[in-house]
């Protein structure tokens, strides 16, 4: 139970990223690598710490066990912002929680671990809410499709990276994995900023900063952190699942914060949502 009311926690935190990503002025590039450094500075502490607890287990070598996920961490964060500023709030959600599809056959390849039946199950009927929505809400044009294809594209993205932390699995404590991934995927960010030109905004309002503060602190330090966690400790499918209730929190704070009022077809999908989460969440009956 505690570590589905920490999923619960990860979801609730991971929602209100597209909140502070369309408040931002900043530059994709440097947002994704603010947000990151934020988060490598508030984690250092605990990195340093645990580094040193578990100085007979723990070698430097496993570090570059965080490039490859955060190579891919770095661009699902640069294609996300550039996507969810290009398309509605809902869009971008409903594409980015399309993971569970995915995640199976990635989790397999890597791993040799497969979906259980009701996992299948549950999966299908949360996934008839995303496909409720998305013939219902999507506004197919031509202003909204470049952002709709770049979150499809980071979707998959996302999902290596999650995928990643599941065979990751010698690594003694989450900090220690974590907190270099979170670096590495900083300097690449910043290093495809560079090379790409980016500049980031010459000055920085309170505003802006708060919200670079947010970004790094909720959906990155808790949410992110939390993600990979529950990866070691819960099926991948069902850290998947839950994802899907992004959609339902993030369309409620796009609500509050943004006025996008979302059409009625969203609450009749968030039936779908929570009926497929509890189905692969509540365990079968164990046989005598």
């Amino acid at each position: 139970m505690l570590y589905y009311l920490l999923a619960l926690v990860a979801v609730i935190s991971c929602s209100i990223s597209v909140i502070f990503i369309k408040l931002s002025s900043e530059n994709m590039y440097w947002l994704a690598a603010w947000r990151l450094l934020v988060a490598v500075a508030l984690l250092a502490p605990i990195f340093f710490y645990q580094k040193k607890k578990h100085h007979d287990t723990f070698k430097m070598k496993q570090v570059w066990q965080a490039f490859l996920p955060g190579l891919f961490l770095a661009l699902h964060f640069i294609s996300w912002i550039s996507g969810a500023r290009k398309t509605p709030a809902a869009n971008s959600t409903v594409i980015v929680n399309l993971i569970p599809i995915i995640m199976p056959f990635i989790i397999f390849a890597l791993t040799r671990e497969k979906p259980t039946g009701r996992e299948i199950l549950g999966t299908l009927i949360a996934m008839m809410g995303v496909v409720w929505i998305g013939v219902a809400d999507f506004s197919i044009s031509q202003e909204n499709f470049w952002g709709d294809t770049i979150c499809f594209g980071s979707m998959f993205l996302a999902c290596f990276y999650i995928a990643l932390a599941k065979k990751n699995q010698d690594i003694p404590n989450i900090f220690l994995y974590i907190t270099p991934l979170y670096f590495f995927a900083a300097i690449c960010c910043i290093i495809f900023a560079l090379c790409l030109g980016q500049k980031p905004l010459g000055t920085y309002s309170t505003k802006e900063l708060m919200l670079i503060l947010g970004l790094g602190t909720i959906p990155t330090v808790i949410g992110h952190s939390l993600i990979n966690y529950l990866m070691k400790k819960l099926r991948s499918q069902i850290v998947a699942s839950m994802a899907l209730l992004q959609i339902i929190f993030a369309g409620s704070f796009a609500y509050f914060w943004l006025d996008e009022i979302p059409h009625a077809s969203f609450y009749f999908a968030c039936i779908f949502f929570v009926t497929g989460v509890l189905i692969v969440l509540i365990p079968q009956k164990s046989k005598a």
